[in-house]
Formats: C-alpha cells, sequence, structure tokens
C-alpha cells in the first residue's frame, strides 16, 4: 500500500504518527481513521487498509490512519521538547485527552491544504469520534462514520453481573495510582484501574456516550454533523439485538444527513464482509456529496 508516515504534533504537543494515502488527483477532503482499543494505526478494522485506502482514494479523498496516545495496550508517550516520558497506551489511556490527538491529525491535515475532515471510528473509536465533535464542534469536520459503535458501559456491566459494582468500587479506590491494574476477576485483560473506571461509570463521557440503555445518548444527540452508523448483525459487543441499536441512534439522531446500516452476517471487526463495508462507508460518502 503506497503512502507515507506522517509525524505530527497532538495539540498538548504529544508526538504521534499516522500513515496517509493520497487519490491519483490532488483533494482537499481526507478521511480521520481513528482505531479501537488496544489498535494501533498499523492495523485498520478487519485488516481492510488497503481495501478502505483504495475505495476511498477512488472517489476522491486522502486516507490517514493515526495512532493515538491510546495505541497498543501500552506504550510511552512524550511531547515535543521535553525529554520526560509518562506511561500511555489503552490500559493507561485518559479517554477526554483523545480531543487533543484529533485536533492534531486535523491541523496536520490542513497545514497540507486539506479543508474538509470526515472521522471514522471502529470500536472506542467511534466514541472518540462523537466526543470530539461534540466539545469541539469544528466546522472542518464534514461527518462522522460510525463502525461498530458498542456500549462498553453496557457489555462490561452484563458481563460482571453482581461483581461490576465491586469492581467500579475497586477502581474507584485505586484511582490515585496510575499504575494500579484491574484484577483478573474484574477484566480479562491488562487495564488500569483509571481507564476502567472511565468506562464503567457514566459519570465520564466514554462510559455515557454509548450506553443504550440509558434512555438518551447526550453527546451523540448534541452534534448535528452528518453521521453514518454501520453495525453488523453478528456484533458480539451488543447486548441487544442490532436492530434495537439502530432504533435507538436513529431516535437519538439530530444530524443533518443521518444513515443507519446493517451489514448482516459481520461480527465486530467485519471479518469477511470487507466490501460490504468499503461499500456502505463510500456510498454513504458519495451521497453526502
Amino acid at each position: 500500500m503506497a503512502g507515507e508516515i506522517v509525524e505530527f504534533g497532538a495539540s498538548d504537543g504529544v508526538m504521534l504518527h499516522g500513515f496517509l494515502t493520497r487519490p491519483k488527483k490532488t483533494s482537499n477532503r481526507a478521511v480521520i481513521h481513528l482505531h479501537g482499543m488496544g489498535g494501533n494505526m498499523h492495523r485498520v478494522v478487519g485488516g481492510y487498509d488497503k481495501l478502505l485506502s483504495d475505495s476511498l482514494n477512488r472517489i476522491g479523498y486522502n486516507f490517514f490512519v493515526i495512532e493515538t496516545r491510546g495505541s497498543a495496550i501500552a506504550s510511552w508517550i512524550r511531547r515535543y521538547g521535553k525529554g520526560k516520558r509518562r506511561v500511555g497506551g489503552t490500559a493507561f489511556e485518559k479517554f477526554e485527552e483523545s480531543r487533543y490527538d484529533i485536533d492534531g491529525a486535523i491541523l496536520a491535515l490542513r497545514s497540507m491544504g486539506i479543508k474538509e475532515i470526515i472521522l471514522e471510528g471502529h470500536s472506542t473509536g467511534c466514541q472518540k469520534a462523537i466526543y470530539y465533535q461534540f466539545k469541539a464542534r469544528n466546522p472542518m469536520v464534514k461527518g462522522i462514520i460510525l463502525i461498530g459503535p458498542g456500549g462498553d458501559y453496557n457489555l462490561h456491566k452484563k458481563r460482571l453481573g453482581k461483581r461490576f459494582a465491586q469492581a467500579v468500587r475497586y477502581a474507584r479506590g485505586k484511582r490515585r495510582d496510575k499504575l494500579a491494574l484491574m484484577p483478573k476477576r474484574y477484566y480479562e485483560g491488562i487495564v488500569g484501574a483509571s481507564r476502567f473506571l472511565s468506562f464503567s461509570d457514566t459519570k465520564f463521557p466514554e462510559a455515557r456516550i454509548f450506553d443504550y440503555e440509558s434512555g438518551r445518548l447526550r453527546e451523540f444527540s448534541g452534534i448535528k454533523t452528518p453521521v453514518l452508523a454501520i453495525l453488523g448483525s453478528r456484533e458480539e459487543w451488543m447486548t441487544m439485538p442490532a436492530k434495537s441499536y439502530m432504533k435507538i441512534l436513529e431516535g437519538d439522531n439530530r444530524s443533518d444527513f443521518f444513515g443507519c446500516i446493517m451489514i448482516r452476517g459481520a461480527n465486530h471487526t467485519f471479518k469477511g464482509k470487507g466490501k460490504e463495508l468499503a461499500g456502505a462507508i463510500t456510498g454513504w460518502l458519495k451521497r453526502l456529496g
């Protein structure tokens, strides 16, 4: 896949990188892809890097896949001009800081003459895209694509059952310890207590944005930017049927141009459904104009 590595700074100075592919003809439009938990810029949803890149380049969009301070499970992050490093990665990321990463990516593209941005998120990247635009109201952002917008709060609450309240209390007690990890009895993986609390307590936006059982998606319904939501009928991170999720999204939608598509047989990574995914995205972008 032909492209270029772009080094850029988040708006708070954190050093980041992205991979940019360009259409044959110069274009002032770009899609910025935001990965989910544990992801990185080297692998787009389902591994469809080239497929999505080629499809978007073909209709005149630059495609910019970025790393964030939440890339990988754990990593070092540092600011420009400062030697001091701190731990980052999914396990230790502060969700609210994701807006600085997106800001930096947009500013980097603007310096290249790009004027119109589509934010494309997969999994937790969906929450980041919605949170960014809810806070920034950036006029450069002309659309948001949500790929597999599941609800981590609902999922972990269901999986843990009676232990959920215990897990939240444990995380609250360890919150001041930035490197404290959640025990295996509460989380099947590696995650810091602060990050666990971020998606397990609706006081925090990460947990609240796609709390489908809340009755109202506050941040989602607070933006008018055009939105496309794509769900798989076999999505394993859902706590209710995909059609129920679609109904909630459609009901809470306040955007100027909204689309909601279910790809039959697709799971969270849309395995084996790359062409359908690319077609849904490019078709919506063409209608968006």
